[in-house]
Parts: C-alpha cells; sequence; structure tokens
C-alpha cells in the first residue's frame, strides 16, 4: 500500500470534468448521508483513490491515510467481482469485511459501492462511499443512484480517454519527424523590387505524409498537445542547416511563433551560429507590437520583421 496526499483527480480527468466529478460524489455522498465518497481506479494490480470527496478532508490529509491498495484486498475489487453487495450497512455484520484489514485501515463502518463500467465492458474501478459508523438505515436504500452517476462517470472517463488517445496520436507523429524525411524545407525565392534581383529565401515547411496534411494543420497540432516549440524547433534547425548553401549577399527568412520566440527556443537555435542574414518572420501579426514592446526587435544580429516589411 502507499500513503500519499489526496488526490484531485486531475492526473486522470480534465479539470472540467474535476468540478463535475466534485459536484456529483458530493450530491451522491449528502444522499446517503456518507461521510466519504471516492472514485477507485483499477490499474497496476491496485485501486488507487483517483478523486476523494468529503466535509472535512482532514483525515484523508493525514500522513496515515492510504490511497492506493492491492486490488484483491478492497472492497472494491470484491464488489465487482460479486463477492459483495452494494450497499453494507454494518462492517462488522458482514462475515468478508470484518475481517478485511482495509476496514481498519479506513476506519469503514459502512460502505456503498458500484462498478464503473466501459462501454466495451472493460471494468474501469468502482464509485464508493465510507461512513466511519454503521447506518441499518441504508438496508432500504436503492443502489440506482449510485449507478446512474457511475454510468455518468464512465461516459467521462472514456471520452477523456478519447482526448488522450489522439493527443497521443498527434505526439508519436510530431515526434517521429525528427528521425524521417517527412519533414523537408523548401526555400522560396524572396524578388527585390528595387534591384530587380534576388534578396532573400524564404524557408518554408513542407510534410511529406500520407493522407497530406498541410503546414498550419501540424504545427497547430503542435501546439496543442505542448509540442509547439518542438516542431517549430525542428524546422528552424533543418532551415538553417542550409544558410550556407544560400549566397552571401541574400538573407534567410524564417517563420517562427511568438509563443516560441518569446520562450527562447528560437533565440537559443539562432545564438549557436552567425546568423546575421536570419530575419525572423513573425507567424502571428497581432502579437508583434507586443514583441516590440519587450524590446526583441534586434536580438544577437538577427532581426524579428513581420511579413509586410519584408516584401
Amino acid at each position: 500500500m502507499s500513503v500519499g496526499e489526496v488526490l484531485s483527480g486531475h492526473d486522470y480527468f480534465d479539470e472540467e470534468f474535476g468540478v463535475s466529478v466534485s459536484k456529483l460524489l458530493g450530491m451522491l455522498r449528502r444522499s446517503f448521508a456518507m461521510d466519504m465518497a471516492f472514485i477507485g481506479k483499477f490499474e497496476n494490480g491496485s485501486r488507487t483513490m483517483v478523486f476523494v470527496e468529503s466535509d472535512n478532508n482532514i483525515s484523508a490529509r493525514s500522513q496515515s491515510f492510504c490511497f492506493s491498495h492491492p486490488e484483491s484486498q478492497t472492497y472494491c475489487r470484491k464488489i465487482a467481482d460479486g463477492e459483495l453487495p452494494s450497499i453494507i450497512p454494518d462492517t462488522q455484520s458482514n462475515e468478508i469485511t470484518r475481517l478485511m484489514k482495509v476496514t481498519d485501515e479506513l476506519s469503514i463502518g459502512a460502505y456503498l459501492g458500484v462498478p464503473i463500467y466501459l462501454s466495451d465492458g472493460e471494468i474501469y474501478g468502482t464509485l464508493c462511499c465510507i461512513k466511519y459508523s454503521s447506518d441499518p438505515s441504508l438496508e432500504t436504500r436503492d443502489p440506482s443512484l449510485l449507478t446512474f452517476v457511475a454510468d455518468v462517470i464512465a461516459d467521462r472517463v472514456e471520452f477523456h480517454r478519447n482526448i488522450q488517445e489522439h493527443d497521443n496520436q498527434i505526439r508519436d507523429r510530431i515526434e517521429r519527424l525528427s528521425l524521417s524525411n517527412e519533414l523537408t524545407m523548401h526555400f522560396q525565392p524572396i524578388w527585390s523590387v528595387t534591384d530587380s534581383a534576388i534578396c532573400g529565401y524564404e524557408a518554408l515547411a513542407r510534410f511529406n505524409t500520407e493522407p497530406y496534411r498541410s503546414p498550419d494543420v501540424w504545427f497547430k497540432e503542435a501546439s496543442q498537445v505542448g509540442l509547439g516549440d518542438f516542431l517549430e524547433s525542428l524546422a528552424i534547425t533543418r532551415a538553417l542547416s542550409q544558410l550556407p548553401k544560400i549566397p552571401e549577399f541574400c538573407f534567410l527568412s524564417i517563420n517562427a511563433s511568438p509563443d516560441a520566440i518569446l520562450s527562447g527556443a528560437v533565440g537559443e537555435l539562432l545564438n549557436r551560429q552567425d546568423a546575421h542574414r536570419v530575419i525572423l518572420e513573425v507567424t502571428t501579426k497581432a502579437e508583434f507590437d507586443v514583441l516590440k514592446e519587450l524590446k526583441i526587435d534586434k536580438v544577437q544580429g538577427y532581426f524579428i520583421g513581420k511579413p509586410a516589411e519584408l516584401a
């Protein structure tokens, strides 16, 4: 078993879901006059409390309170397996629960619990309530409310799991780019009307994947999953690797988002080499004034410009 602080559930649920779970558990606990309600998740052979709700969390936060137990030694597992009923008014009167170590460890006098089933039949865990004293009035209570709340939670668990799987797929695709030739840089000539000659080249990222997805989609998804700087840095690194091949009298224009510039990711790459011929084209025009206010329109010899200034 392990000892820790109350788990907020945010490692398992999105923040918006966290608020709704708190309300659901509070409503359920008060409806049955219980001291604590929680979601128990089955994973890696353990039952872990991933969301705990009570009027007074002092006992739950104490160093003696255990949040994770071997799955086989919990009420949750035995309820899921049908060894225990959903409602136990007096744990000392039940021949199974009165002998279980967890009964004393969590001071369980009465208990409510129902499995949380996902749509494919998987048991995610259980929805449970604890009362520190026995409660004979629970004998007449209908567990259907518990089951209803468990179904709502199961729906949200699957919704969030699908989002996580989608985001993980995006992360995998983006991280694979660094090991493949799917991301290439194309260099578009920039013509000087004054000199009637090529004065520079704009580096443009192209993704050679099947099915084809445009660069804006790649960079948008990368930003959504926290890999925006990673993808931009990868593209800029590949663009800068071609700088020696560009004529000395030409500049190289590189696209960069304000976030990547302000985070220092872009500056770190450019400061590694002589970048006096590099112009950063800020991809979000509305943010340009912010960059000017931060006085980083010229840093270490490279310049920040917005598209109109490069024409």
